[in-house]
């Protein structure tokens, strides 16, 4: 019996010539553009958003006539232009989160409530997966287990903040709605594990997010450069999060995820890891310039367990690059570091020394551990720690220790939690390290462990685990370190 042709291409597949299904591939997961209703589409979106520009200009040049400050008009019309690109191009999204993040202070910042940048990028990033846009080519994959510790501390402190607006410390007033927006920065921070972990999936996509980063850390540490004007002695520089101890951790934490890759063979071509190196180089002078003891104790420490528990071959020359590092920062780097150190070995004025050197830190921590003991299981509510300290100290400043504040804030059980979270990452990396067999997936798993002792460290000395970019850079070394356990997909993968 002859056998019957087929359709050109459709090598044997009985669904061939049905629209929206290829010959060989089936059903095609949908686009934006693609098997959408019109009412759902980013091009219906899109095209609103350029024409609200469009209208934006025209009222740019009434207002101008008018006298009326037309630079809010401009800012508005950029900002419709740029959500248009991202609601076209969901896919830059987690790219374009990992460039701003080391210059977070510089992102447009709008008059409207939660229409900045950071919550345009993190709003859109997340409608964009809950809505079916482009993200996976299986919408529905399940998130890993990590994810449920993010859920679950994110509850928490939600709920800490409700308790604080209902049972604020004795003698003190409960702002509300001042707090509403650094609640908001922090869940958004924690959400985006959402799309790193659903659009870096492939050895290519994450190759391209750590040089991005890399590129961004190198931004930050030119922000710190020019904010410094040539090192000038005795200055300290607040960096691209606008904060000198929050920059500072930042690139501790960032620079130790990064370092694992210039390490181990087979993560980039040799030309790129020269090319990166320099990169790391300036990204470097984010960590000396703020000029942050902690930061730079986190740096050092971290990398000495690093190299002794990952690669002990390279302790003795990690050391000697520490001692030559002493000779080459700043003087007043040096001056700082000596001041803490001959503080703790004073056994007669050290704590005094100590103390004022550190900014009243000790009387701040001796502080929040009574709040602690008072209130151990439901903590004074989120971002209460100033209040209370206040009523117990007379000094109205956070605790400077991420654990206390934690634990002050929303209790015991929230700490436990949030420290589960960061083991939980501790631990991926620890099985990247043994289980992985190609070269990106070991150093991946290299950075999160180290990465996340030294962000384990810094927060001794600090909350800085509060900031939107440093739990965003958390997040996103969890989202890639657990993409990589679970292995990354061969499509369009050079792997």
């Amino acid at each position: 019996m002859p056998k019957r042709e087929m359709p050109d291409g459709a090598g044997g597949n009985p669904l061939a010539g049905v629209p929206g299904v290829t010959a060989r591939e089936g059903p095609r997961p949908s686009l934006p553009l693609e098997g959408r209703a019109p009412s759902s589409s980013p091009l219906l979106y899109s095209g609103a958003l350029l024409a609200g520009a469009a209208v934006g200009l025209a009222v740019w040049y009434l207002t101008d006539a008018l006298g009326q400050p037309a630079h809010r008009v401009v800012k508005m019309m950029v900002g419709a232009l740029v959500i248009a690109l991202f609601l076209s191009f969901p896919r830059i999204i987690p790219f374009a989160l990992l460039l701003a993040l080391p210059v977070y202070v510089l992102l447009p910042v709008s008059p409207i409530p939660f229409l900045n940048a950071t919550n345009v990028l993190v709003g859109i990033a997340l409608g964009m997966i809950l809505f079916g846009g482009a993200t996976s080519t299986r919408p529905h994959e399940r998130l890993p287990g990590v994810w449920m510790m993010i859920i679950a501390f994110m509850v928490i402190t939600v709920f800490s903040y409700f308790r604080g607006w209902a049972v604020p410390p004795a003698g003190s007033e409960y702002y509300a709605a001042a707090l509403l927006k650094k609640l908001w920065l922090l869940i958004a921070s924690m959400l985006t594990f959402v799309p790193f972990y659903y659009w870096i999936k492939t050895g290519k996509a994450a190759r391209g997010a750590l040089i991005v980063l890399i590129v961004a850390l190198a931004l930050g540490g030119l922000q710190c450069l020019r904010e410094s004007e040539g090192a000038r002695i005795g200055f300290r520089v607040t960096g691209g999060l606008g904060d000198v101890n929050c920059t500072a951790a930042f690139q501790s934490t960032a620079l130790w995820f990064v370092l694992p890759l210039l390490f181990r063979k087979g993560t980039f071509s040799f030309r790129v890891k020269i090319l990166l190196s320099v990169l790391v180089a300036i990204a470097s002078m984010a960590l000396w310039l703020p000029n942050s003891r902690g930061a730079m104790v986190a740096f050092a420490a971290s990398g000495l367990i690093y190299f002794l528990l990952v690669r002990p071959k390279w302790v003795v020359p990690y050391l000697a690059c520490l001692v030559l590092i002493w000779f080459i920062v700043p003087n007043d780097v040096r001056m700082r570091l000596s001041t803490t150190y001959e503080g703790v070995v004073d056994s007669e004025a050290g704590y005094e020394t100590v103390n004022e050197d550190s900014g009243g830190r000790l009387d701040l921590w001796r502080g929040t551990v009574d709040i602690v003991l008072g209130n151990p299981i439901l903590g004074v509510g989120f971002g209460n720690v100033p209040v209370a300290l206040r009523e117990e100290i007379d000094r109205y400043k956070a605790s400077h220790n991420v654990y206390l504040q934690i634990a002050a804030e929303a209790g015991i059980p929230a700490l436990i939690m949030w420290v589960s979270l960061l083991v939980g990452i501790i631990v991926i990396g620890v099985k990247l390290i043994s289980r992985a067999t190609d070269p990106l997936s070991k150093a991946i798993g290299e950075g999160a462990f180290v990465a996340t002792v030294s962000l384990l460290i810094v927060n001794l000395f600090g909350d800085r685990f509060f900031h939107f970019s440093i739990a965003s850079l958390v997040m996103f070394i969890a989202a890639i370190s657990a993409r990589a356990l679970a292995g990354f997909s061969r499509s369009g993968s050079p792997d």
